[in-house]
């Protein structure tokens, strides 16, 4: 029975129970290896830099409805 409070990395969304907390999402370890891995030419990299974009902007959008005026 998965645990209802585990998350999800944001790259792969596979349930994680740790990883590196990064704004309001996780990254696990074989994520952070394949972005380590990878070089800025290689498709998968920037499949990787738009996942981490949203998770940027995901988390720039919640802290400006809690802090009006904040962009």
């Amino acid at each position: 029975m998965e645990n209802s409070m585990q998350k999800k990395c944001f790259l792969c969304s596979s349930s994680i129970d740790d990883g590196i907390c990064f704004l309001k999402g996780i990254l696990c370890s074989e994520c952070e290896k394949k972005i380590v891995a990878s070089s800025g030419e290689e498709e998968r990299y920037t499949d990787y830099m738009e996942k981490i974009k949203q998770v940027w902007r995901g988390s720039l959008s919640q802290d400006s409805e809690v802090r009006p005026g904040i962009r």
